[in-house]
């Protein structure tokens, strides 16, 4: 047996017992108190599970179950932000990244997100350890959703000219989502 292998991967299990304190702004069905990330990633994963016979492609369940179960792990260094904002319709996460040598999540970057109908806004903002502060943003990305699938566009600052340049475009079909299975 792997002792070292079996030793990281109690540490990973304290290390995400850390979601039962990250506080969320919903409130659980009773109206009492607000859920917690570990309550929110449970429940959208037994939330995916039962309701898959109504998808419209046969899904890869344990793919979803494992992406709801994980997906809010980096809050526990970076915290709960709030997804809505009715007035601006901006929101912003940050983004961290494991670091060997401290064994804990460093900041990388802040997304900026920006919601207009069916199109949302990410910009990239990185950190700079040195000013202990975010960058100017540099890069950003548009999504448009409608019921034919995803555009992505990808733009880089121009500074000389002060524009946006379009870097990348790419479309997705239905189709083509990860999530469906294979036939």
């Amino acid at each position: 047996m792997d002792n070292k292998r079996l030793e990281k991967q109690f540490d990973f299990f304290r290390e995400i017992d850390k979601e039962k304190f990250i506080g969320r702004q919903t409130y659980l069905t009773d109206g009492e108190r607000k859920e917690n990330d570990a309550e929110h990633a449970w429940h959208m994963a037994i939330m995916a599970y039962l309701l898959r016979e109504y998808a419209n492609e046969r899904v890869n369940i344990e793919r979803v179950m494992i992406m709801c179960l994980i997906h809010d792990i980096v809050e526990i260094d970076a915290g709960d932000t709030y997804a809505y904002d009715a007035e601006g319709r901006i929101s912003s996460k940050e983004v961290s990244k494991w670091s060997k040598g401290n064994q804990r999540f460093e900041k990388q970057y802040c997304l900026n997100f920006s919601y207009d109908g069916g199109e949302v806004n990410v910009e990239y903002a990185a950190w700079n350890s040195k000013d202990n502060a975010y960058t100017d943003v540099k890069t950003k990305a548009v999504y448009q959703i409608n019921g034919m699938g995803v555009n992505y566009q990808s733009y880089e600052w121009n500074k000389k000219e002060s524009s946006w340049n379009l870097m990348v475009e790419h479309s997705t079909q239905p189709e083509e989502i990860i999530l469906f299975e294979e036939s």
